[in-house]
């Protein structure tokens, strides 16, 4: 038993016990808000009691240099000391300070492994939470959030963020899930609340389904167009008809499509005038979407995934009376919220003459020119509407 020996073995004894502790911390993901002192390493992955691997060692409440000394220390001791050690080392039950220190560490050591956990599992009532959050989502604030398995990566750069079991709740970084899994809606002690939306909505992007919705809204406007026509002409037959047609949710080219989602909203193209259901303020329709194309900001700001029907409903660029809201606002506003009142006709705007043309007889508008050229560039391109 040479003297470097005797300093080797206790110095990676103490080694293995804080690789040993700063590899449960790093498993538990603490290590960013944490300092790295060896009781703050315990802490960090978890031991309840940081003092007890110290305690078994036998070297509570001592600074870990003054470990490292006592275990370098028998290097330094006389060879008497070095005979005593080799002694107990072979089974013997005395020992020098180095022994005492290496075996009381060991000892630690197990004491360690015993208190640190891996993370626990989350109760089986949060699995179908868990996997309806699946994917990408966006915030109300633009930040972006991946979530795979049970850990969540936020565009800021943070994480990964380990759901856990807060009372009975789903909670991620702090906040509670108090909203459902579909449209999350997170709440931090402070009471602040952050929202969340798909950055694909289910039911959202198929490119069939948008053309022939927007062939169908054209469709549907022709037949208005139509309608003012025959009125224009005295043409009472063609009138009864064509009104017949309007109503049905029919087009000049057949019946009413098999789509519920078409002739739920076969009076709402553009020129239609509505109020809304919910803030009650007149405007007239643009443009509109097979789904609710904003972004995901903008999604979850507005509480569009919390709506009834959802994200993937229809959804209208609407102009609005500046009696209501003062300077030419245009709205993007779901179908649901879509309610078409005659006598919301004329409204008052100081766009209302460049997007659309008074049509006295029907109570409603028909699109100008400069409109008809966009709403062809819309149905053409497959893109959204865009001014």
């Amino acid at each position: 038993h040479s003297p470097m020996r005797l300093l080797v073995s206790p110095l990676l004894s103490t080694f293995c016990l804080l690789v040993a502790s700063l590899g449960a911390m790093l498993a538990a993901g603490r290590c960013a808000t944490r300092g790295f002192g060896v009781r703050g390493v315990l802490r960090c992955a978890g031991v309840a009691d940081p003092t007890a691997p110290f305690r078994a060692a036998g070297v509570a409440g001592r600074p870990v240099a003054a470990v490292w000394r006592g275990c370098a220390g028998a290097a330094a001791a006389p060879s008497s000391t070095t005979a005593t050690s080799s002694s107990s080392s072979s089974g013997g039950g005395g020992g020098g300070a180095g022994a005492r220190v290496r075996r009381r560490l060991h000892e630690g050591m197990s004491v360690v492994a015993a208190s640190v956990a891996p993370h626990e599992a989350l109760p089986l009532e949060f699995e179908g939470s868990l996997e309806a959050l699946q994917g990408e989502w966006g915030d109300d604030i633009g930040s972006k959030i991946e979530i795979s398995g049970a850990e969540a990566r936020f565009s800021d750069g943070s994480g990964p963020w380990r759901f856990e079991d807060d009372g009975g709740s789903l909670a991620l970084r702090g906040a509670r899930l108090v909203g459902s899994a579909t449209a999350p809606v997170w709440k931090f002690p402070t009471g602040v609340e952050r929202r969340w939306a798909r950055a694909a909505p289910p039911g959202t992007g198929d490119r069939s389904w948008a053309a022939t919705f927007l062939k169908y809204k054209e469709d549907r406007l022709q037949l208005r167009r139509d309608l003012k026509a025959a009125f224009d002409a005295q043409d009472f037959e063609g009138v009864v008809s064509l009104k017949s047609a309007w109503e049905d949710g029919s087009t000049l080219s057949g019946p009413a499509p098999p789509q519920r989602a078409l002739v739920d909203g076969r009076a709402l193209v553009s020129g239609t005038c509505f109020r809304h259901r919910k803030f009650g303020y007149r405007a007239v329709l643009v443009a509109s979407e097979p789904w609710c194309s904003a972004p995901a900001d903008w999604r979850a700001r507005t509480g569009v995934p919390q709506l009834p029907r959802g994200e993937a409903q229809p959804f209208h660029h609407c102009l609005v009376d500046d009696r209501d809201r003062p300077g030419g606002q245009i709205t993007f506003v779901a179908e649901e919220n879509v309610e078409p009142c005659s006598l919301v006709y004329p409204i008052e705007s100081s766009l209302v003459d460049f997007l659309v043309e008074r049509c006295d007889v029907l109570g409603c508008y028909i699109p100008s020119q400069m409109l008809e050229a966009v709403l062809e560039r819309q149905r053409s391109s497959g893109k959204g509407f865009s001014l």
